[in-house]
């Protein structure tokens, strides 16, 4: 799992894998950066799913970015 707060967001988002159950032997990480980081985060081919909390039109910039990775099925 990879957290990216708001470039707004202090300093303590960098505490909350602290407070994450271990699930499993996977890596956890913050991320801090902008919009960009963001984007290219959610445009690289590895999340296998995105989810955003923040508002209307960051939703619609997250949407619109992870559409570009959205795989057809067989048809």
């Amino acid at each position: 799992m990879v957290l990216k707060p708001s470039d707004t967001t202090p300093a303590s988002s960098l505490l909350m894998p602290r407070s994450w159950p271990s699930i499993s032997r996977r890596s956890d990480n913050v991320v801090c950066g902008d919009r960009d980081t963001g984007r290219l985060l959610v445009e690289h081919p590895t999340p296998a799913m995105v989810s955003v909390t923040g508002s209307v039109r960051a939703g619609m910039e997250v949407a619109a970015a992870a559409a570009t990775q959205v795989k057809a099925g067989p048809s």
